[in-house]
Formats: structure tokens, C-alpha cells, sequence
């Protein structure tokens, strides 16, 4: 029976389209349907409807958008929502983003913190710096298409957060998520994720906590971890595992364990002297054990990278026989083992860090 629905999400005539995406929809509130959806292709599908612009297709939109949201809630196949290019996205309210301020103005800069290069070349009127494409003739200045990404979204969100449109859709209304989950949305990626390093920099502690989280569970591929990088979230969520917040704390460790599965995210954290935050993070007497499983991940990854590290310390008993095999470059799963919790071997850990 799914199967045909499914199919007529192709279908030319559009009032067919309307329907078959409005039973999706409704299916999807079960999720005993999740599954046999997936596997007849709707995700593919879906997201193709939703990324559709034409006038005629607004209902249609909306009710994809539901579909994907719903089916977002289960991990795996959110996960094939991201491979797709969208984002998952928590609705944090209008009154959160009234706390967002612009930077003042100041020589531009990448979202990851890095200083757009200035040209050598004179401009007697100032246009290299009104137009800074004008820089790009000198190839060493050339931004990779990763930077060029992040300043496209920053720019979009932080655009719409200035006018208060940030949580309305293309129609001009205001977002919901779908009938049973109104606490989220989706959004294409390069939005999204600059969507995402915005709200953890606001006030709303609910708000950061909620955009933590949904960092670490849009950051399945070596991709989305990059990407998040190049927008300016690593640096973010290092401040916040000082937060006085527990929740976002947590949430912050668990996106940044995430992230660390890329060995490009390790060398930035290492960039940001991360570890010396992260370390400060396992003195504390007060972090929860979460946090600190979570920790003792990063750090495992980031000291993976320095192959000397073991030997000048002596430490290599402490963490040889509870480490991973870090696995391919893209970033698998790699740590210590819950054992290192006990408080001896931590404090061994602790201190075979500081004498690095």
C-alpha cells in the first residue's frame, strides 16, 4: 500500500502529488510507518518536493517538511535526511533571537574566526575594502568553497535575526515543525548549520542547550563536522563547557565529541587551546559524568594525533589498553573505555596532561 504512495510524490499532476504528500504526512505520525516509508524511497523524494519553489507547491512543501521532521526523530534516518543536505533544526521562538547582536564593524573575518586576507594592492578610493571580492584576483587570498559557505549563511541568518523573520517560512509565515512535533524544523544545510552556531551564542540557555544538541546529531559526515567548523561552532561550544548551565554544558560536550571525529575539528580544538579547557573541564569536581565521558573522548582523539605524546608523558599505560583504533580520517568513533571514570586512573589522566 505504501509503495504507490510513495510514487505518487512523482506523479505530473500536482493535486495528485497534494495528496499522496498529505497521507505521507499523516503516515509519518506513526512511526511504525518510518521504516517501510524509508525503504519504498520517500526520503529522497521528499526532500525534492520540499526544495521545490514553484507558487503551486506550498501546501506540498509544508507537508514534506512535516514528513521529514517526523521522520527526522529517528536517528538513522535522520541521518539520511542529512546525507540529503538538509538539517534538523530546533524552534527556539522570536523573543530568543532579540538578544542577538551584530558585531560592530571591523575588518571582515571568516565565521571561524580566521581574517579575510587584505590585498596588497592600493585602492585610492577604498574599494578593495567596500567590495572584497576585489581581493579574490590574488590567489593566495582565494577562499575555499567551505569558508565561502559559511559567510553565505552566517550572512542569511543573521540578516533574517536582525529583522525578525528568522522563524518564518517562504511564505512569510511563522515555522512549525509538523502536527505531533512542533519544536523543529528543516532547513538546507548551508542555513542550517549557520542557523545553529547562531543560537549558541545567544542568551536563551534553553535555546543553546537545544542547538548544542542538534549540532552533534547533524554531524554524521566528515562534511557536516567540517562545516560546522568552518562556521565558527568549535570555538563556541569550548566556551560553553564553562557554562554555568549544566544542560548546556552537556549538550555542548556531546556536540563537541561529535565534531571530533574529524581529525581537521581535533587540530582546530588543539588551534583554540581546547585542551587546555577540556583538561580544566575533568579538574572540576563538579562536571557531571556525562561531561566527563565525553571529554575524555576529545581529548583521547586530539592526543591520537600526536603519535610522541605517549612516550614523552609515560602515560601510554594509562590510556593504551582503554583507546580505540582511531579508525579512517572521516572520523569514526574512538575513545576510552567508561573504566577511566574511576578516580585514580582519571586523576593519572589529568595529570599526564599537564605535564604535556
Amino acid at each position: 500500500m505504501l509503495i504507490p504512495i510513495v510514487r505518487f510524490l512523482d506523479d505530473e499532476d500536482i493535486k495528485v502529488k497534494e495528496v499522496a504528500a498529505s497521507i505521507t504526512s499523516y503516515l509519518t505520525l506513526s512511526h511504525s510507518y518510518h521504516g517501510a516509508l524509508v525503504e519504498a524511497g520517500v526520503i529522497p523524494k521528499l526532500v525534492h518536493l520540499l526544495q521545490t519553489k514553484d507558487n503551486d507547491y506550498k501546501i506540498i512543501r509544508k507537508e514534506a517538511r512535516s514528513s521529514l521532521v517526523e521522520l527526522s526523530t529517528d536517528d538513522s534516518y535522520h541521518a539520511l535526511i542529512v546525507d540529503q543536505g538538509l538539517v534538523r533544526i530546533p524552534l527556539v521562538g522570536s523573543s530568543a533571537y532579540k538578544a542577538f547582536r551584530p558585531q560592530p564593524h571591523s575588518w571582515p573575518s571568516f565565521p571561524d574566526g580566521s581574517e579575510i586576507q587584505r590585498s596588497s594592492r592600493p585602492s585610492k578610493y577604498g574599494a578593495t575594502e567596500l567590495l572584497l571580492g576585489l581581493i579574490l584576483n590574488e590567489k593566495k587570498a582565494e577562499p575555499d568553497e567551505a569558508k565561502i559557505n559559511a559567510m553565505i549563511g552566517r550572512s542569511n541568518q543573521q540578516f533574517l535575526a536582525r529583522v525578525g523573520a528568522i522563524e518564518f517560512d517562504y511564505e512569510g509565515k511563522e515555522q512549525s515543525g509538523s502536527q505531533r512535533n512542533d519544536h523543529h524544523t528543516i532547513l538546507p544545510w548551508i542555513d542550517g548549520v549557520a542557523r545553529l552556531v547562531l543560537i549558541i551564542g545567544l542568551q536563551d540557555v534553553s535555546a543553546i542547550a537545544k542547538a548544542a544538541h542538534a549540532i552533534g546529531d547533524a554531524s554524521v559526515n566528515e562534511h557536516m563536522r567540517t562545516s560546522f567548523m568552518e562556521a565558527g561552532a568549535v570555538k563556541s561550544l569550548l566556551q560553553l563547557l564553562m557554562h554555568n548551565d549544566v544542560p548546556v554544558r552537556e549538550a555542548s560536550a556531546y556536540a563537541l565529541e561529535k565534531l571530533s571525529g574529524s581529525s581537521k575539528v581535533c587540530e582546530k580544538i588543539r588551534v583554540e587551546d581546547g585542551r587546555e579547557l577540556l583538561v580544566n573541564v575533568l579538574k572540576d569536581s563538579d562536571t557531571p559524568v556525562e561531561q566527563l565521558e565525553k571529554t575524555i573522548h576529545v581529548l583521547s582523539r586530539i592526543l591520537d594525533m600526536e603519535p610522541n605524546y605517549y612516550a614523552s608523558t609515560g602515560s601510554e599505560d594509562i590510556v593504551d589498553d582503554e583507546k580505540c583504533s582511531q579508525g579512517n580520517v572521516d572520523g569514526e568513533l574512538n575513545g576510552m573505555s567508561q573504566n577511566l571514570l574511576k578516580q585514580d586512573e582519571l586523576d593519572r589522566f589529568v595529570q599526564a596532561l599537564l605535564d604535556s
